[in-house]
């Protein structure tokens, strides 16, 4: 990975555009201080005989200085840092203390597609299996993360398809079925439990395998989906993974984790109307909109 002078200067403009913070709830003494050595850079305060004193006079006490100052500073700026700085800088900010997980994973929005043009990738941390935030890597998720490398389910053995986890209910599996029918045509396999395993495989281990590998997750809301222990665990794992999840409501409101997204509303339309709007949604956001242009280019 190389962060330029210039490729730098998006990442901090991008941030900002965002209206995100580098230092999220954590207090920027502490922040900047796993960066630079605040105890032995001057103060710019005369009351103060270093930085770290001087930035927690003015961001703890005060809070008068801003985080474009704070970046605009000399002392801190991060423009100046070494390649494995920078990248420890940004890894900080992507901590999943720093912040909630709501503006972590808009902060990792802004920054996606700048890395990206460094050779970078930003994949999930984990601890124990226990998500700690994301990273920096010079490898892809799939290649960093042995739980994301397992393999696929029967149906999803072709790579260049966009592979969409549907989540859903198993009497209304109909439904779920005539969605993932529809999405074909964009070049997205959706996966539907009730259908896709076949007989002779462990059934929860294949439902595993498919929200291992899958780039995307569905949850079709209709009537006993929150009760539901399967749906449930589902919906936690795609969450634990950090996948884009969408949800459908279909006679039910989106509770827990999820509830704080927007959910579509199926209303009176089509199968097809609704998965046109699915293909929109994926192919918008940054973390499906390479993988999705890449299965349609494919269909052609």
């Amino acid at each position: 990975m190389e962060f330029s002078t210039e490729l730098r200067k998006a990442l901090l403009r991008n941030v900002a555009r965002n209206g995100l913070v580098w230092s999220g709830t954590v207090d920027a003494p502490d922040f900047y201080g796993q960066i630079f050595d605040l105890e032995n850079l001057p103060s710019s305060d005369s009351r103060f005989p270093n930085a770290a004193r001087d930035m927690w006079q003015h961001t703890v006490n005060n809070s008068d200085w801003s985080d474009d100052e704070i970046i605009n500073d000399a002392r801190f700026n991060p423009l100046q840092l070494s390649t494995n700085d920078f990248a420890k800088f940004v890894n900080a900010a992507l901590d999943r203390e720093t912040r909630p997980r709501e503006e972590l994973e808009k902060l990792v929005e802004a920054i996606r597609p700048v890395v990206a043009h460094a050779g970078a990738h930003i994949v999930k941390r984990e601890e124990f299996g226990v998500f700690e935030g994301y990273k920096l890597s010079d490898q892809p998720e799939d290649q960093s993360y042995g739980a994301t490398a397992a393999s696929p389910p029967a149906n999803w053995v072709n790579p260049k398809r966009f592979r969409l986890f549907i989540s859903h209910v198993a009497i209304h599996k109909d439904k779920a079925t005539r969605l993932k029918s529809c999405l074909v045509r964009y070049g997205i396999d959706g996966f539907v439990a009730h259908e896709d395993i076949e007989p002779t495989l462990e059934w929860q281990s294949e439902i595993e395998n498919a929200l291992r590998t899958m780039d995307a997750f569905l949850a079709i809301h209709t009537a006993g989906f929150a009760k539901s222990i399967w749906t449930q665990q589902e919906v936690g794992y795609a969450v634990g993974r950090g996948v884009k999840i969408i949800s459908l409501q279909m006679g039910e409101d989106p509770t827990g984790f999820i509830s704080k997204h927007q959910a579509l509303r199926r209303g009176d339309r089509k199968a097809e109307e609704v998965a046109a709007e699915i293909d929109g949604i994926l192919a918008k956001d940054t973390r499906t909109r390479d993988k999705l242009r890449a299965a349609k280019d494919a269909l052609r």
